[in-house]
């Protein structure tokens, strides 16, 4: 599933679930080359390659990861961005 939201600070952000590996995944940029860096086992922010700025997530595991330590990986604009992509995944 893919889907694109526009109700944040971002212009707009997009997001997928795949349910048969677990894995969530949210981008809130543009196709700039990205590349990833782990913050803990499961949970890995995507920066931007030119300017290494935070520009998504991606979550391994998704349904078995505490949601309290996603919140405390991720940078502060992207709770939001996580907390409404969870609403709509509940």
């Amino acid at each position: 599933m893919t889907y694109t939201l526009t109700k944040n600070k971002f212009a707009s952000y997009n997001y997928s679930y795949d349910p048969k590996f677990d894995i969530l995944r949210a981008n809130v940029s543009n196709n700039d080359p990205i590349y990833y860096e782990e913050v803990t086992d499961n949970i890995l922010l995507m920066l931007n390659d030119y300017n290494d700025s935070v520009v998504g997530f991606q979550i391994i595991n998704y349904s078995h990861v505490d949601k309290g330590e996603i919140k405390k990986s991720l940078p502060r604009d992207l709770i939001y961005v996580f907390n409404e992509i969870e609403n709509k995944l509940k």
